[in-house]
């Protein structure tokens, strides 16, 4: 997939003319998501043109679900060709009629767009999906409006999947997702009483501009590459839970911007992640974390021994449920 950055001053010259283009912001690229970045692909390939992605870069609503990285990914997935992102700034003053004739017309040439329900644009987000296709007729453009894709009732969204990963329940988010959830993060330093304990972790300090699930023990799923460049994937026990002694000073031992990854604190959690059958030095990699069920919730034990005995349980259950779900999916690794 080829990314033309117009946030960065990148022409949208290499894009070519009379090609279908999605519209959203993406963030998750949920099921929801990938019904209208598929539906775009098809159109756009059964038309022999190109497939591309429009979507503004630098405004947040709220914790993001994905980093623009992964995000990408994720939509190349999709059969997408060209992901366009733009600067919010550069177009937050735009008229609904500006959008379509300057950025849709004159700027990007499309020939055809595809957009959820609920895709809002123009200044003020005051102009919608019916809005949208009326201006498109005027400017010869094609214009494909999805409805809700549904989940038990209720219409998958990325504020909903937040919901759902901010009170823990990652089953139900990976349903809305069509993927686990998941972090992949540098592996920081902490405070080594897992390793005292027998049960080292890989520690990780979500960004605080990052969804984290809440607070308790998760069995997760870790990715690590081998040497050959292959990746296995091992049971993981995650806790999530505060570490006020991952300081700037720990963040900083770690080689970590510590203005932009901040520090643990009472309202700022950790993820510390046992890998089961893996014995090495992470330290400094990026490793990918995903959530496959929720153990139990944030607890306080009375002492060591008993800690260690809850551990080596939560220990056992995750590879219990790791051993399950990817053996009821019929990929296990």
């Amino acid at each position: 997939m080829t990314i033309i950055s117009l946030a960065t001053g990148e022409a949208v010259t290499s894009l070519p003319k009379r090609c279908t283009v999605a519209l959203g912001f993406f963030d998750g690229v949920h099921l929801g998501h990938r019904a209208i970045l598929n539906t775009a692909a098809d159109l756009a390939h059964r038309r022999g043109c190109a497939a591309a992605a429009w979507m503004i870069n630098g405004r947040t609503r709220g914790q993001l679900l994905t980093e623009h990285e992964e995000k990408l990914s994720l939509i190349a997935s999709c059969g997408i060709d060209y992901a366009v992102t733009a600067c919010f700034d550069d177009i937050r003053n735009m008229s609904g009629e500006e959008f379509v004739r300057d950025v849709l017309s004159s700027s990007l040439g499309v020939s055809e767009v595809v957009c959820g329900f609920n895709f809002r644009f123009g200044k003020g987000a005051a102009w919608g999906a019916e809005e949208l296709h009326e201006l498109c007729e005027g400017e010869g453009i094609v214009q494909t409006t999805l409805p809700a894709v549904m989940c038990d009732g209720e219409s998958i969204s990325s504020s909903r999947i937040r919901q759902l990963i901010a009170a823990g329940d990652v089953q139900l988010a990976e349903r809305l997702l069509g993927r686990p959830y998941s972090l992949k993060l540098p592996v920081i330093s902490g405070k080594m009483l897992g390793r005292r304990l027998g049960f080292p972790t890989a520690n990780q300090l979500p960004p605080a501009h990052i969804m984290c699930p809440s607070r308790g023990v998760y069995a997760t799923a870790v990715e690590l590459k081998k040497p050959d460049g292959a990746i296995k994937t091992y049971p993981g026990c995650t806790n999530v839970g505060v570490c006020p002694t991952v300081t700037r000073d720990i963040l900083k031992e770690s080689g970590l911007d510590t203005a932009a990854e901040g520090a643990a604190t009472a309202e700022r959690a950790i993820a510390e992640t046992y890998i089961d059958g893996f014995d090495g030095d992470l330290y400094g990699e990026k490793v990918k974390v995903s959530f496959l069920k929720r153990i139990r919730g944030e607890e306080k034990f009375d002492g060591i021994e008993e800690l260690t005995c809850q551990i080596k349980r939560d220990s056992e259950s995750a590879v219990e449920i790791f051993k399950n779900y990817f053996e009821g999916k019929g990929e296990r690794k």
